[in-house]
């Protein structure tokens, strides 16, 4: 029966005279008869890179009837050669002409074969860059003098750019699409979400088709010419979706969508499509540890398990996938990504920083840029990493100086300093400014608001000391305009604070006690932000801690002097912490001995906001 190309224009295959094009109009004089015919064939249409397929055709003189596809030429019998025809979807049509023919690829690159075809090319020109050409018809191609197709240097770059795709795209954490090698990427459709750092991975199709764009809830969003994909969970307001890939291939090897794997920041991996189900991978249940993924394959293709990298570097092998060792990323809690390629792989840090692992990884960088020391990179995906010519990753000085700083633990991050607005509500103004920094601007009454209070009255002793008071460990305790020294009011602990900035960011966050200092300083260098409870400043050594019971029965270490400020800094070499102090809206730079000892005083008590 005839072939049917749905919502397709038929007028791919119509040869016709046009005013207003060359193309469809003459060279050298000729004009081009109008003919007009839709294709017909009695096998299903082939489409590559979402085009249908270009024409089917008799020979005229030996029977033989040939289809010419994006990327090949089929024939039904007899096999046609065509000398430097492209391995890419970039073929539009196929012509017989004296005792062989040509191919017409995009930009109007004519691709000969057989003897005798030699084209009268003067007066003939394309569209440069512009995909407009769809076909050219040569008539009688028997020029004495062979001379070259004068394809225009624009088009013939960009042919030769989607006949052997290479570079790649970098993902910003706003959705954008930035490409680099010389890699022409569809990028038609892709979500943006200005302002707002919500994108967490990207996966593309290797002919520039189009592709993926994970977001932080689990949403994968399709542009280009890439198919739909229906995400197999979703997080409403909770930014744990961390990787995905795409892991099956359509008739032309290209990725279609129908089946993968997205990763969870706690290392869970949920498949979609019918892919096989994959055991052995690593669970912190609680814990957004983990950050990138990818998937091993059987001999037949087949996945049969994987890697995952933690924010640390550190990866995680499962399935029949092998142990996998990288050596040279960032020493600090950065990495974000996970790609392995044949040969080898590569990871990515936050500030762009790739580190590539294997043999004969050479990506083309020419193009490629970051953002300096704005941590804003989300995703680099990389084609066709075989440059003949190695060259380093163009890096600029300020992602440089970030990774060092996050490793050399020596940075200070522009956090937004406050005073707070209320008597007692220091641990509110903290965390508004850990996330003003994040770009959530949360009023201290909403985060108030988050927590509660028990409003009850304490019960003290004749001293002053309190016996008796609520639990601040589950919400805030007092009037948060009384004051301390009379216990009208005291605070809040770290559970209700990391509730809140949760709610308030839907980020990533963890309030623990017991933290080493350590552990903070390498957050704050790479780029995080913490709550810390210590005393008031200037009762740092001679505060003193007692212990309440509260109602619930759980024992309370406090001082009514409790305090909490933003950690924002850290110079190892110089021994100093710097820290957002909302009481009176200080900026406060402390030898680091010093604010371990006030530190320690709340049992090491923080909530790191990622």
């Amino acid at each position: 029966m005839d072939a049917r190309w749905l919502r397709w224009d038929p007028r791919l295959r119509e040869r016709r005279a046009d005013q207003h094009a060359r193309l469809l109009g003459s060279f050298l004089g000729h004009r081009a008869r109008v003919r007009r015919h839709l294709p017909r064939c009695r096998r299903a249409a082939r489409w590559a890179a979402g085009l249908p397929a270009r024409w089917l055709w008799r020979h005229p003189w030996v029977g033989w009837r040939s289809r010419v596809d994006g990327m090949a030429v089929h024939a039904v019998h007899r096999a046609i050669t065509i000398p430097g025809m492209p391995t890419a979807p970039v073929m539009q049509q196929l012509h017989a002409a004296g005792n062989g023919g040509f191919a017409v690829a995009k930009l109007g690159v004519v691709s000969t074969y057989g003897n005798g075809v030699s084209p009268y090319w003067n007066g003939y020109a394309d569209w440069n860059r512009w995909d407009i050409l769809r076909d050219i018809v040569l008539v009688n191609p028997t020029n004495p003098t062979p001379t070259a197709q004068p394809v225009s240097a624009a088009a013939m770059a960009d042919y030769q750019a989607r006949a052997q795709p290479r570079g790649g795209a970098v993902l910003d954490g706003w959705g954008g699409l930035h490409s680099f090698g010389g890699f022409l990427l569809d990028a038609e459709g892709a979500p943006w979400w200005p302002g707002w750092d919500i994108a967490r991975a990207v996966s593309l199709r290797a002919d520039g088709s189009g592709g993926w764009t994970l977001d932080g809830f689990g949403g994968i969003h399709a542009f280009g010419a890439a198919p739909f994909i229906t995400t197999p969970v979703f997080w409403q307001r909770w930014d744990v979706a961390r990787a995905f890939v795409v892991t099956s291939r359509d008739s032309d090897g290209l990725a279609d969508g129908r089946q993968g794997y997205l990763l969870d920041g706690f290392g869970g991996i949920h498949a979609w499509g019918g892919a096989p189900a994959l055991t052995g991978w690593p669970y912190t249940q609680g814990q957004d540890l983990w950050r990138g993924l990818d998937i091993h394959y059987s001999a037949n293709g087949v996945p049969d398990g994987g890697w995952e990298i933690d924010r640390w570097g550190h990866v995680a092998a499962f399935g029949a996938a092998p142990p996998l060792t990288i050596s040279g990323q960032p020493n600090a809690p950065v990495l974000q990504q996970l790609h392995t390629l044949p040969g080898g792989g590569y990871t990515v840090a936050r500030w762009g920083i790739v580190t590539t692992f294997g043999s004969g990884i050479s990506p083309y960088w020419s193009g490629y840029g970051d953002w300096g020391g704005w941590d804003i990179v989300r995703d680099v995906a990389i084609v066709n990493a075989s440059n003949p010519q190695p060259t380093a990753q163009p890096s600029s000085a300020g992602a440089a100086t970030r990774v060092a700083g996050a490793a050399n633990l020596a940075y200070t991050n522009a956090v937004p300093l406050i005073a707070q607005s209320r008597n007692l509500d220091c641990e509110s103004a903290a965390l508004r400014m850990a996330l003003l920094f994040r770009g959530f601007d949360r009023s201290e009454d909403w985060i108030l608001a988050q927590m509660g209070a028990d409003l009850r009255r304490a019960v003290v002793d004749q001293f002053g000391d309190v016996l008796r008071w609520g639990d601040p460990y589950q919400t805030f305790v007092g009037n948060v305009n009384g004051v301390e020294y009379n216990a009208s009011g005291y605070g809040v602990y770290y559970p209700p604070i990391a509730t809140a900035a949760f709610r308030g960011g839907y980020r990533w966050t963890v309030g623990r006690e017991g933290w080493t200092p350590r552990d903070l300083y390498v957050e704050v260098a790479a780029g995080n932000t913490v709550v810390v409870w210590l005393p008031v400043y200037g009762y740092w050594e001679s505060a003193a801690m007692r212990t309440w019971t509260a109602w619930d029965g759980r024992a309370i270490r406090y001082t009514l002097v409790e305090h909490a400020m933003t950690l924002i800094g850290i110079n190892a070499a110089a021994g100093t912490v710097t820290l957002n102090d909302p009481n009176h809206g200080v900026l406060r730079t402390v030898p680091i001995y010093q604010f371990e000892g006030a530190f320690a005083k709340f049992n090491n008590m923080a909530v790191v906001v990622d």
